[in-house]
């Protein structure tokens, strides 16, 4: 199982002409328990007020975004992070964990 931590949720990058993606909603206190020591985790979010807020539920998270895109694997668990009021216009806002939505995805 890899994790992989995105700031949406990319259906181009499934690969399938055909899939079922399950998403179900999440907290970060919950993501956090779904995460064993071990668990390989990717991340491709560059917001660093939102990587701030993420570092304190995800100790695995690399200190660096994966620069390049997301591709999926068989057994990728996609965790989509989104604000729920997203900022038009600013580059970087403070963010806190009330601002944070979780979903997690897995594909079929």
């Amino acid at each position: 199982m890899r994790i992989v931590v995105l700031n949406g949720f990319p259906l181009n990058a499934i690969g399938k002409r055909q899939f079922t993606a399950n998403v179900r909603e999440t907290s970060l206190h919950e993501l956090a328990k779904m995460i064993p020591d071990g668990t390989e985790v990717i991340h491709y979010i560059r917001h660093a007020s939102t990587l701030e807020v993420l570092r304190k539920y995800i100790p695995l998270l690399p200190e660096s975004p994966n620069s390049g895109l997301y591709k999926w694997q068989e057994g990728d668990v996609i965790v989509s992070i989104t604000l729920r009021n997203p900022p038009r216009g600013a580059a970087d806002v403070a963010v806190t964990e009330n601002d944070i939505l979780v979903h997690i995805v897995t594909i079929s």
